[in-house]
């Protein structure tokens, strides 16, 4: 028992304040007990007729007095009753009624009283009532799907919009599929991923286990940034086209065949195939831009022992093995070669070779190629470059005297030694 009594407090109304008789004292007291002491600390004491003004006929109901002030300040006894005796508390009830009113235009009990039988609530009803008016429908779908209404939030609707039914859209939800492209990841937006024609099953399984090798799509989509027109940083943005490609050259989607032909189309996945080789290799090449008729070239090259990336490298920029063999003859390795296509993006095999070709001694060898890009940058010929490297010039210096009228690295020597420095502009 609460150690606060009617001994310390007083005992007239609160609202009309007459005293209160011995029944007024008798019911505050039995609603008292029912308090924490916090609660007592603030108790108001009223007489019955004033309480029945505030909560008319509730008083003949004995039920506790939070629950009549729950009830009482949200309907008239007699509803309070219907609601409370079929297990509602009254907010969910008064929920409920707003509901039913703003759905069917009427309040209808049996109506709740069936979405409850299957364990909805008001607050859940709003979100499910889309999707079925029949809370059996819903139920058994969640049961289908091992699930229940109270660890599911309800499907976003644009899962229908898809053509997929209730159930379909559970198992998509639960797998983090979503309908709003705004909202989710690309990776998890559902219409980038039904291009393949998968069915419910196959979406999931494929999602996972693309989720499983996130890194490596990511890594792969980054490599094709350049072969891929409007590229986006998501690799997820590109489904749609990976599957749809897969699907029209009639290959099973896969997550390994969705590596595999990556950034590659219908025709490009068709060419890869039709090479006759590796097929992923084939499709790196295919994807780099490397036509079928020099796949045997990039192989022979890495049959030497060049790497796949240098050797894709070589053959977009025309190297047969033939030219590279006659490279390396003359002293230049293989790295030497590959390094120099990369410096110089513009010069194509031909240019290259001639480049090379009038290297002096391996000790000049060395240097040389590490200048050739420069050279060509500053507009020399191989033959007039190599001369100017022969006498000890830089580019630069030799662009300047070449500029200046002297035009052979002879003269720019003698009139360097007469003390004449080249005009810089």
């Amino acid at each position: 028992m609460n150690s606060t009594t009617f001994s310390d407090m007083s005992k007239s109304c609160a609202y009309c304040e007459k005293a209160l008789s011995v029944a007024d004292v008798d019911l505050m007291s039995s609603w008292l007990l029912e308090f924490s002491l916090y609660e007592a600390q603030y108790f108001e004491m009223f007489c019955r007729k004033c309480f029945d003004k505030k909560y008319p006929d509730y008083l003949k109901t004995k039920w506790p007095l939070k629950e009549i002030k729950e009830w009482g300040m949200l309907f008239e006894v007699s509803m309070a009753t219907i609601w409370r005796d079929a297990g509602f508390d009254a907010v969910d009830a008064f929920n409920w009624t707003d509901l039913l009113l703003e759905d069917y235009f009427l309040v209808d009990i049996e109506v709740a009283k069936e979405w409850k039988q299957f364990g909805f609530t008001s607050l859940n009803y709003q979100d499910w009532k889309e999707w079925s008016t029949d809370p059996k429908q819903i139920s058994n779908a969640l049961i289908l799907n091992g699930e229940t209404i109270d660890n599911v939030p309800a499907p976003e609707l644009g899962f229908r919009a898809l053509g997929f039914n209730l159930s379909q859209a559970i198992r998509l939800s639960a797998a983090e599929f979503g309908t709003d492209s705004t909202v989710c990841e690309p990776e998890d937006y559902i219409s980038n991923w039904i291009a393949g024609g998968l069915n419910v099953d196959e979406l999931i399984a494929l999602k996972l286990q693309v989720a499983e090798k996130n890194d490596v799509f990511e890594e792969k989509h980054r490599e094709c940034r350049e072969n891929i027109n409007d590229w986006k940083p998501s690799f997820g943005t590109y489904l749609p086209k990976v599957l749809g490609a897969l699907r029209e050259a009639g290959l099973p989607i896969t997550c390994e065949n969705l590596l595999r032909y990556w950034g590659l189309s219908k025709a490009q996945i068709l060419k890869a195939i039709d090479m006759g080789t590796d097929v992923e290799f084939a499709s790196n090449l295919v994807r780099r831009g490397v036509s079928a008729s020099k796949v045997k070239i990039a192989e022979l090259l890495i049959a030497k022992g060049i790497d796949q990336d240098s050797a894709l490298l070589l053959t977009k920029r025309g190297f047969s093995v033939r030219t590279v063999n006659e490279i390396e003859s003359w002293g230049y390795s293989i790295q030497c070669l590959v390094s120099l296509v990369e410096e110089a993006k513009t010069l194509g095999a031909t240019e290259i070779k001639q480049w090379l070709l009038c290297g002096g001694g391996a000790g000049y060898r060395r240097r040389w190629d590490r200048q050739i890009s420069v050279w060509h940058q500053y507009g020399f010929k191989p033959a007039e470059a190599y001369q100017w490297f022969l006498d000890g010039f830089q580019p630069s210096e030799a662009y300047a005297w070449s500029k200046s009228g002297a035009k052979t690295p002879t003269v720019a020597k003698r009139r360097k030694e007469a003390g004449i420095t080249p005009k810089t502009n």
